[in-house]
């Protein structure tokens, strides 16, 4: 009834949060048939957004708390046939320490790292590299400040791809010292990569 945007994995399955009044459903479309998952630690609560990996095995989310928002990441347990087997309880991913932070989005950076965006204060956002898989930060790990009013991100974990930062009017590389912001058409609110 309250359905987040839904993510592909390469198999050709469609996952789904229904947020649910706070108490999240996930479920998966596969040849046409739903099929609802318990994901501990993420089904239930007051999801915001997610991310699964193009493998399907990691599901990341983003959870509402009273004071902050946390990101969380599971681990899909496939079969020798590629199906969904189950899920393992979601665990807390390092952002900043987790200490107050309001996420705004997150996106795929590489296949085991995300970007997180969250304000800082009005009209100035934090884009932060935060490790899926534990592993400690590498080169293409980015630290960031932007001004003005951020929409969203989009990023994908295809090696040599930029990530971008959304604004009403513009997208912004966030790549490197290339970078630079692209005149958008006007009534865009979203942008993301195909697959």
């Amino acid at each position: 009834t309250d359905l987040l945007t839904p993510a592909w994995d390469f198999s050709g399955r469609l996952w789904m949060v229904d947020r649910n009044e706070g108490a999240a459903v996930v479920s998966y479309l596969r040849r046409g048939r739903p099929h609802e998952i318990d994901v501990p630690n993420i089904s239930g609560q007051d999801v915001k957004s997610f991310l699964v990996s193009r493998d399907g095995s990691r599901f990341v989310a983003v959870i509402r708390g009273d004071g902050a928002d946390q990101v969380v990441v599971s681990r899909l347990l496939q079969s020798d046939q590629g199906r969904v087997e189950e899920a393992l309880p979601a665990r807390q991913v390092g952002v900043d320490e987790g200490l107050g932070l309001r996420i705004k989005d997150i996106a795929w950076l590489t296949p085991t790292s995300i970007v997180v965006l969250h304000p800082v204060e009005d009209l100035l956002f934090q884009v932060r590299t935060a490790s899926v898989d534990g592993a400690p930060g590498g080169a293409d790990d980015l630290s960031l400040t932007l001004e003005g009013r951020i929409l969203g991100l989009a990023g994908t974990p295809t090696p040599g791809q930029s990530t971008y930062a959304l604004t009403r009017n513009s997208l912004i590389d966030l790549s490197g010292p290339s970078a630079g912001a692209t005149e958008t058409e006007p009534g865009i609110t979203s942008l993301g990569y195909v697959g």
